[in-house]
């Protein structure tokens, strides 16, 4: 087919192309309004460093600098990997109202995210549709992980350490209504061409 018949074809159907084209995003874009708009929200928490016990010297000061490392190294890869266990999630889930009934055990694995920021920080991530369920998990994981270092130091481990978390805060993802409905736009597009091009085998070539 030559550019003269596809004009030819374009003007005598350019209505169907344009209502495919207009159908098809505004469906994209009702889709896109239509979802519920999701918070993260997010809060640290810090491990905090022992307090020296002895007189600093050399020996003393490289023993304490070493322990205060790998202590809070261990302590924060605890902390972390707990976070991780499905039932442990389902704890914190529920007790911030959040709904888990639906939820895998590789979802729950998933649900909190916790990332570690150096050697004595971790950041802890949370998305919910309701900002409120948002700041109740995230708080109700700082209280989970107290009571989970309270465990060590009950055993007599890492007494001197302890966890200072920060404030929850939650803020609202972008809803990504204008990148769904252009989206919609050019797919419209292309499945208005792709009619065109059906119709086209019904026109006679320029060359007949």
């Amino acid at each position: 087919m030559d550019l003269e018949l596809y004009q030819q074809l374009f003007r005598r159907y350019w209505l169907v192309f344009a209502s495919i084209t207009l159908v098809v995003g505004g469906l994209a874009l009702v889709m896109a309004m239509a979802r519920p708009i999701t918070w993260t929200g997010a809060t640290t928490l810090a491990i905090a460093q022992p307090e020296p016990v002895l007189a600093p010297t050399p020996t003393t000061d490289d023993f304490g600098s070493f322990y205060t490392i790998q202590g809070s190294g261990f302590v924060a890869d605890f902390v972390a990997g707990w976070f991780h266990d499905p039932a442990a999630a389902d704890n914190i889930l529920t007790a911030g109202g959040a709904k888990t009934s639906q939820l895998s055990l590789s979802q729950l694995k998933r649900a909190l995210s916790v990332e570690s920021r150096g050697r004595v920080n971790l950041l802890i991530e949370f998305k919910h549709e309701d900002p409120s369920v948002v700041r109740a998990v995230l708080e109700e994981a700082s209280r989970a992980a107290q009571t989970r270092l309270t465990s060590l130091h009950d055993q007599g481990l890492y007494q001197d350490f302890r966890l200072v978390a920060g404030s929850a805060v939650a803020r609202a993802n972008p809803s990504g209504v204008v990148a769904s409905a252009l989206f919609g736009l050019v797919a419209g597009a292309v499945l208005g061409f792709a009619v065109l091009l059906v119709l086209s085998l019904g026109l006679p070539s320029s060359r007949d």
